[in-house]
């Protein structure tokens, strides 16, 4: 082989090597694919779970269905139905979950499952079990009201404190007056 046919076949394998590449990457952009975070909020209703998607790939999504699964039977509940939510790529759509509908079970929730119009499968698994991170969202959201409270009550005990020493420093005074007027006498 000459030196022009082995740069020739550098090439093409080169050549070979990136257009396969190429075709997986296109291949794998064409997947749907969200990116999930949660918050915890409440209303007058009481707890809820907002679930943001978002739209991680090249294309639009779907999406027909929203739904988790209940206690060791894994009994299945149906958040989005009726409707389709379609999510233009990189953009997102919170999904508002309440907890205080079979709240013993929904407490327990570990895993949402997203599907698309496809019949794609895009599931969400937590970290923690909603009651976990519920108990954790309701520590921090109250603790600046606790520390407040607890400020006021620290200076309401100084005040009492405060208020009693001179009550006891009044009472002194008074015996010393009542003895300096019983020995006059």
């Amino acid at each position: 082989m000459e030196t022009k046919d082995i740069l020739m076949l550098i090439i093409g394998a080169y050549g070979a090597i990136l257009s396969t590449f190429l075709l997986v990457k296109g291949l794998l952009s064409n997947r749907p694919s969200l990116t999930f975070i949660h918050e915890f909020g409440s209303n007058e209703d009481g707890f809820y779970i907002e679930i943001i998607a978002t739209n991680s790939s090249d294309k639009p999504i779907d999406l027909v269905s929203l739904s988790y699964f209940l206690g060791a039977s894994k009994a299945e509940r149906e958040v989005l139905s009726g409707h389709t939510v379609s999510l233009e790529p990189q953009k997102s759509h919170k999904f508002r979950v309440s907890l205080n509908k079979e709240v013993e079970l929904t407490l327990l929730i570990e895993e949402f499952l997203f599907k698309t119009s496809q019949g794609k499968e895009l599931p969400y698994k937590l970290n923690r079990s909603i009651f976990e991170d519920l108990r954790m969202y309701i520590f921090l959201r109250d603790t600046p009201e606790i520390f407040l409270a607890l400020e006021k009550l620290n200076k309401l005990h100084t005040e009492i404190e405060v208020q009693s020493e001179k009550g006891l420093k009044e009472a002194d005074n008074l015996i010393k007056q009542f003895e300096s007027i019983g020995e006059s006498n």
